[in-house]
């Protein structure tokens, strides 16, 4: 459970870090950069998928329906503003930024995933 708590506290973090960025990307262009709702769909999807998961017993089944629910949302999300011209397209040097920013996302969440694993298991947990 403790392992369930640091692995929302850690993806928290790294909503509020996307939420900054995509935040002062809006107020110096005056326009949401494409992909923003869709990150924090998936973000906030696996936030809640992870408890619901606890809660059902299936860890593994509540951070799927949780991505696929968040990235139904904010595609749909995404998608309104795009209708109301509130999107625009991202700069190659954002394009560059943005990869770089997922990969250190990437390597931070498997990381933690490897940790709690490892203490579930020697736990007796898993």
């Amino acid at each position: 459970m403790i392992a369930v708590l640091v692995v929302v506290f850690v993806v928290g973090i790294f909503i509020a870090m996307v939420v900054g960025e995509r935040g002062e990307l809006l107020k110096k262009r005056g326009r949401y950069p494409e992909g923003h709702f869709v990150a924090l769909g998936l973000v906030f999807g696996i936030c809640i998928g992870l408890p619901f998961g606890v809660f059902v017993g299936n860890v593994a089944f509540g951070p799927a329906i949780g991505l696929a629910a968040g990235l139904l949302i904010g595609a749909l999300i995404e998608n309104k503003y795009s209708r109301d011209g509130r999107i625009r397209i991202l700069t190659k040097k954002e394009r560059i930024e943005e990869k770089g920013f997922l990969k250190l996302i990437l390597i931070v969440t498997l990381s933690i995933l490897v940790i709690v694993s490892a203490v579930a298991v020697v736990l007796g947990v898993g």
